[in-house]
């Protein structure tokens, strides 16, 4: 046993240790950390309306007196959602980019806007909408197709598909495009410091003010990582049909949500945070650039599902980022919660009792 031990506090924990250091991983963790506050109140939007609109539907039918009382708070609730979990990947971009910069020690701000930027450069910018023609008789479509109208014939009705430019929908911009958004934070980010470290910047004089000449710096990196990205994108719409954001999905962060689901991934994963704790590191933190990285897309996935669907039947993913704290971690790594409870019921020291109230 002691071999073991000794092989691993020789082998095993100082690359654990490097892992928890490491600065990208570290500012992917600190990235996700940061956008805490919107995605919480995301969360408190869809849970009030549980209990304003779901639930009493569920009770009373649709359209029942309490629920057009809520109307207003519903609504709210449903600004506050827009507002917060659709744009969840634009948020982590700009965190991303900002603490990796900081990470560097270059100009923060322009580092997040940067990554921002880049990542918008990768979405499709334009969408196609059906829209729904208004007393016109189903049997006129091949007259409104000779004349050039694009014009389908749907059952009783006629539609028109119409292009729209300047489109970003909740597919690029929320939960969905986080991996997008880590990756071409992270990308673009580091094209920005490295150009930065090397010099390759504007300099103004030394009485223009701090924040003009921080921003002036930024513009040749800035440009040459967006234009980085757009000449990328240009590149998988020509050759792969593809947006890079679709090209992700498809080929990186499908596979990797569909692992996280088996049950081998999920013992795997608190497994390997107890293991870090029992040598003395912090296992959460180090583990967190993946965790969050995989189960924060499938929890707020799932938290888009059942705001569209309202019904937790048919969500896409059962394991996710908030399931370790509920079933594995309660309380803390460990099950510290059951340590408290045992504390509380059994210990008679004063300074085990005193850390045991700071900690509960």
């Amino acid at each position: 046993m002691h071999g073991f031990l000794d092989w691993m506090q020789e082998h095993f924990m100082p690359v654990a240790a490097k892992i928890g250091n490491q600065k990208h991983l570290v500012a992917i963790r600190d990235g996700f950390i940061a956008i805490m506050p919107i995605t919480m109140v995301g969360s408190i939007s869809v849970l009030l309306n549980v209990f304003v609109r779901d639930l009493p539907n569920s009770w009373w039918g649709d359209g029942n007196s309490f629920t057009a009382m809520m109307d207003p708070l519903i609504k709210v609730n449903g600004s506050v959602y827009f507002g917060s979990i659709t744009i969840l990947a634009l948020a982590f971009a700009f965190s991303l980019g900002y603490h990796l910069a900081k990470a560097y020690d270059v100009n923060p701000i322009a580092g997040g806007v940067i990554a921002f930027s880049a990542v918008v450069t990768c979405m499709n910018q334009s969408a196609v909408f059906d829209l729904v023609l208004e007393q016109v008789d189903p049997s006129n479509v091949s007259a409104l197709q000779a004349l050039g109208v694009d014009a389908i014939a749907k059952e009783d009705t006629v539609s028109l598909a119409v292009t729209q430019w300047g489109y970003l929908g909740s597919a690029y911009t929320g939960a969905t495009g986080l991996f997008t958004a880590l990756i071409g934070g992270l990308v673009s980010s580091k094209i920005y410091i490295k150009l930065m470290q090397a010099n390759i910047t504007i300099k103004m004089p030394e009485n223009v003010p701090p924040a003009v000449s921080h921003s002036f710096a930024a513009i040749i990196p800035g440009c040459i990582a967006i234009y980085v990205f757009a000449i990328i994108t240009q590149c998988c719409v020509a050759w792969g049909g593809m947006y890079p954001n679709e090209l992700i999905q498809k080929w990186l962060q499908a596979p990797l949500m569909g692992l996280s689901q088996n049950m081998f991934s999920a013992i795997l994963v608190s497994f390997l945070v107890q293991v870090l704790w029992f040598f003395g590191l912090h296992g959460s933190n180090i583990l967190d650039p993946f965790v969050l990285g995989v189960y924060t897309p499938a929890l707020l996935e799932d938290l888009a599902y059942f705001e569209q669907h309202r019904t937790t039947q048919g969500m896409p993913y059962i394991w996710t980022q908030g399931s370790f704290p509920a079933y594995s971690q309660m309380g803390g790594a460990g099950v510290t919660l059951g340590l408290l409870i045992a504390i509380f019921v059994f210990s008679k020291r004063k300074d085990v009792r005193e850390v045991a109230k700071l900690s509960a």
